[in-house]
C-alpha cells in the first residue's frame, strides 16, 4: 500500500479551516491586554488574529509540525506583527508557566489537551462539551 505524503506547500490549511474562525474568535472574546495560547496553530492564522485582538497582550502559537511553524513565522513577519511568538512542539509536553494565559484557543485539537501543562497554563479549563 502506498500512502501519499502532503507537504505544507501543497495544502492551504488556513483555507480549509477558515470557516471555524467566524465562530471561534467571537466566542473567545479576546481583549487587548490578554495573553492567548493557540494550540495546534498550524500556519498561525488564528494566532495572528488573536495577536491583533490582544494588541497590548500577546499570542503564542504552538504546533507539532515544524514546517507549519516556519510558515507561521514568515506570515507574521510579513504582516508586521510583533506581539506573538510561534513554538514548535507538542502542547501536551511543553512546560508552560501556570496561569500565564488568559485564553486558550484551538481550531482542531483542544479536546486532546485537558489536564496537561497547556490546560494548567490557562487555569481552570472546562471539560470538552461544557
Amino acid at each position: 500500500m502506498r500512502i501519499a505524503k502532503r507537504t505544507v506547500s501543497h495544502v492551504d490549511y488556513d483555507a480549509e479551516l477558515q470557516s471555524h474562525n467566524g465562530a471561534l474568535l467571537p466566542a473567545c472574546a479576546i481583549r487587548s491586554p490578554e495573553h492567548v495560547l493557540d494550540i495546534g496553530c498550524g500556519t498561525g492564522q488564528t494566532t495572528r488574529e488573536a495577536a491583533r485582538l490582544a494588541a497590548t497582550g500577546s499570542a503564542l502559537g504552538v504546533d507539532i509540525t515544524e514546517p507549519m511553524i516556519v510558515r507561521a513565522r514568515v506570515l507574521a513577519a510579513a504582516e508586521g506583527l510583533h506581539n506573538l511568538l510561534f513554538e514548535h512542539g507538542d502542547a501536551q509536553a511543553i512546560s508552560f508557566l501556570p496561569q500565564h494565559f488568559d485564553v486558550a484557543i484551538s481550531r482542531a485539537c483542544a479536546t486532546r489537551w485537558r489536564g496537561t501543562s497547556a490546560s494548567k497554563a490557562c487555569g481552570s479549563v472546562p471539560a470538552s462539551g461544557s
